[in-house]
């Protein structure tokens, strides 16, 4: 199985495999489960909540026994997502400064990917008050909840930035973030 973006190392998007957002297997576009005769489809082809699955190679990755279930299962997207986000793709640079908003696995992944970089200042964005712990764990200095501000978030992390960071990301998964982190980039 090979592709462009497969042999480039550069990208996570692969030909073959796509994004299936249809429930069904990549190889031949059935389901492998049902229930009383009819069809169980599957999430971006996954299937996480059984017990056996049935996958495309490409979308398998072997790891030891030995493993804890209950925090290996972490790095199957979160993780990887969020430090591939501060490592490949914006690439991280030591002494920046970078705002997460959104403090969920992708976004403390994200924060940790900037920490290991050497970002100098990583703020998290969440309305969540118990992120704030959570995220001095992984590399957050500064914390900003939106629901205790007066102003826009944009305008706080201009300020603690002193006009803006230099890496912004979205880790909500909400189109109507997606401005805001645009606009608390440095001009």
């Amino acid at each position: 199985m090979s592709c462009k973006h497969c042999v480039s190392g550069k990208s996570n998007m692969c030909q073959t495999l796509g994004l299936e957002r249809k429930g069904v297997m990549h190889s031949d576009q059935t389901t492998r489960f049902s229930i009383g005769g009819k069809p169980v489809y599957h999430y971006c082809a996954v299937s996480s909540f059984s017990e056996y699955a049935v996958v495309h190679s490409g979308c398998a990755v072997k790891v030891s026994p030995t493993m804890p279930m209950d925090r290996i299962c972490l790095l199957s997207c979160g993780a990887s997502a969020g430090l591939g986000a501060a490592w490949n793709v914006a690439d991280v640079s030591k002494g920046s400064s970078v705002v997460i908003f959104g403090l969920g696995t992708v976004g403390l992944s994200v924060a940790q990917g900037a920490k290991l970089r050497g970002a100098s200042k990583i703020i998290g964005v969440d309305t969540n008050p118990d992120k704030q712990e959570k995220g001095k764990a992984f590399g957050v200095t500064d914390f900003i909840n939106p629901a205790e501000l007066n102003e826009p978030v944009q305008q706080v992390v201009k300020w603690l930035t002193d006009g803006g960071a230099d890496y912004s990301f979205e880790c909500v998964g909400d189109t109507g973030v997606v401005s805001t982190a645009l606009q608390s980039c440095s001009d």
